[in-house]
């Protein structure tokens, strides 16, 4: 059911000061498991192979009825991965997202996540380690919610133990 899980943790300030990483909102992908080859993430790399986003706050960005309300929403800087919704409020670690379906970015580009727009992004989210994990459904927009319950439900937490035991560093960071 999981095409490919990735980590992202906001780093050591050791390794942040070496990379020259100022912003406190950054988080990196430090771990990935990736066995079919999901792409879908690749778009957002930089071109030291670097995979980052922001966690920023979407009050301005994301207009959504108070039933599927974001409160985050995840940047590189130039373009949105997805916005995080929260629906169950009792369960604030965990939040679901997908890729934006939009043929053309804001400024007018193409948008290279397009291919990817009918997968579903769930999130396991501790706030206070800085630590976002990501799982994604490929082609599974469509039953999103039946995911998410699924997810706070417990319903993958076997195949997470299994997918956690066999992650590989996604960027080796020559400090940590």
């Amino acid at each position: 059911m999981i095409t490919a899980y990735y980590r992202f943790e906001s780093l050591p300030h050791s390794v942040r000061t070496a990379y020259k990483i100022n912003s406190r909102s950054r988080i990196d992908c430090v771990a990935v498991w990736n066995p079919k080859g999901y792409r879908g993430l690749s778009v957002y790399q930089n071109p030291k192979g670097m995979l980052f986003f922001y966690v920023v706050e979407s009050h301005d960005i994301v207009k959504n009825s108070y039933q599927r309300q974001a409160f985050y929403t995840l940047s590189n800087g130039k373009q949105n991965l997805t916005s995080l919704y929260f629906e169950q409020p009792g369960y604030k670690r965990f939040c679901f997202g997908y890729p934006n379906a939009k043929l053309l970015l804001q400024d007018g580009t193409k948008n290279p996540a397009l291919s990817y727009r009918h997968d579903a992004y769930l999130f396991i989210c501790d706030w206070q380690q800085q630590v976002i994990e990501l799982i994604v459904v490929q082609n599974g927009k469509p039953f999103i919610k039946a995911l998410y319950c699924d997810l706070i439900g417990g319903n993958y937490d076997g195949e997470l133990r299994g997918i956690r035991a066999n992650v590989r560093p996604y960027y080796l960071y020559n400090c940590l």
